[in-house]
């Protein structure tokens, strides 16, 4: 996935933007299809979307939704109220394919919710007040609320990306962990550069090759010492772990224990 091309909608012009305070009911019945985008961003309670076809998506406070003008589905109410904002839309030019659900409904609970609240209420009272230049106002805000979504949206959909793309690498070193595998033949596993695949790899993992590479080792050297066949440095040679230095500095560091001190107590 391209991050770097264009991922923001053109829009066309605000329809109709709304807070309902839904009480235990329908909150929209869209299975004839809705025939107009929009946004949602849920305040309090929850709601579940039964769309044809798809498992149900259950949303509550924070969640944020974009419909496709195409998307069918009923909406109900899963608690006493349901309280969410909505905005509806025209599009010239609608978001890549790649970055929505296939369902017409794309939802993501958001990492700071506060954001999305005080564009909502700042979107909703310019409409409700329409006063001079609100329609400019409304699309000003709503463009706002697009780059939050879509920046989100698309780094949310790039993790995952990486992260599949990533896995062969991480399968590898589980499966090799005793090896002396290098960063350049891991980095080829996955078609990747060296430098690409090492900054890939601890944003998507949160942690270094090496360190996750030391930490698998570590899960087997447990179970190594546990069993009470080996000594220290032949756990440590099996589990690949050369500098028998090392390995004692970073057992100790991750168990608050020496491997001779962990060997005897299990």
């Amino acid at each position: 996935m391209d991050l770097e091309s264009s991922m923001t909608p053109t829009l066309d012009r605000v329809v109709l933007v709304h807070r309902l305070d839904a009480r235990a009911r329908t909150l929209s019945d869209y299975r004839q299809g809705r025939r107009v985008y929009g946004m949602s961003f849920g305040v309090h309670g929850e709601a579940e979307y039964r769309i044809p076809g798809q498992q149900t998506l259950r949303v509550s406070s924070g969640s944020v939704l974009f419909f496709d003008r195409n998307a069918s589905y009923l909406a109900l109410t899963k608690s006493e109220t349901y309280q969410h904002y909505t905005v509806n839309f025209e599009l010239l030019t609608p978001p890549p394919d790649e970055l929505l659900s296939k369902s017409g409904v794309t939802s993501i609970v958001a990492k700071n919710p506060d954001v999305y609240r005080v564009l909502f209420s700042k979107l909703a009272e310019v409409w409700k007040k329409k006063q001079l230049f609100y329609e400019l106002r409304s699309a000003s805000l709503l463009y706002e609320l697009f780059a939050e979504f879509f920046s989100e949206l698309a780094t949310e959909r790039y993790d995952s990306f990486s992260r599949g793309r990533l896995l062969p690498a991480k399968e590898l070193i589980d499966s090799r962990y005793m090896d002396s595998l290098s960063l350049s033949e891991l980095a080829g596993s996955v078609g990747m550069s060296t430098t690409n695949f090492r900054r890939e790899f601890s944003r998507v993992f949160g942690t270094s090759v090496m360190r996750y590479r030391d930490e698998v080792r570590l899960i087997h050297a447990k179970d190594a010492l546990a069993s009470g066949t080996y000594n220290v440095s032949e756990v440590a040679r099996m589990c690949g772990f050369e500098d028998l230095s090392y390995f004692a500095r970073f057992f100790k560091k991750h168990t608050g224990t020496s491997p001779t001190t962990w060997r005897k107590e299990i």
